[in-house]
């Protein structure tokens, strides 16, 4: 099975990379493939809703990994009561052809002890308007944590998170590809 798992921050020694690289580690313990995107290395331009902005090469190479992916799991600060606006300039690059049927799993990241509800509820809705899966499980971890390293019970609910996705994606995707919806 392949994952990608996107780190939503563009800031290189965020906590948010952390928790995707502790997301990515989880996978490839579960038996994954994996692809760690860092928004910060892609260099994708700021969507503007021009086609011609569909054959830049930055975005060709986001929308192929995105694509060759049959597991997402989207790891993103809350800023405002929301994901980031680097998590959103991506994802507007997709389609719901390119994630149609494929499961999505999801990871905020928050700097006080509130959790990353806000976040979390924000990005199930994109990934629904897309045709994704979204796991029902989901995980809420604080700045802190992701730095100076996991609880054991965080990197536990991670485990089993990969667990899930690595057991479940491949059979949506075949259940998506036998009923395509029209």
């Amino acid at each position: 099975m392949r994952g990608l798992v996107l780190s939503g921050s563009v800031h290189p020694t965020s906590s948010v990379r952390k928790a995707a690289e502790y997301a990515a580690e989880a996978l490839r313990e579960a038996g994954a493939e994996v692809d760690l995107v860092d928004l910060g290395e892609l260099g994708l331009p700021l969507h503007d809703g021009r086609v011609e902005q569909l054959h830049h090469a930055e975005v060709l190479a986001w929308v192929t990994r995105a694509q060759r992916a049959e597991a997402h799991v989207w790891v993103s600060p809350e800023f405002h009561s929301s994901f980031s606006g680097a998590m959103k300039n991506a994802l507007d690059y997709l389609w719901s052809d390119h994630l149609q049927g494929k499961l999505v799993a999801l990871i905020g990241v928050v700097g006080g002890a509130m959790g990353a509800v806000n976040t979390l509820n924000a990005l199930r809705l994109v990934a629904r308007s897309m045709g994704a899966w979204v796991l029902p499980s989901q995980l809420s971890l604080t700045s802190a944590e992701c730095k100076q390293g996991l609880s054991d019970d965080n990197r536990e609910r991670l485990r089993r998170l990969a667990a899930e996705i690595v057991r479940i994606a491949p059979r949506l995707l075949e259940v998506s590809e036998q009923s395509p919806v029209e």
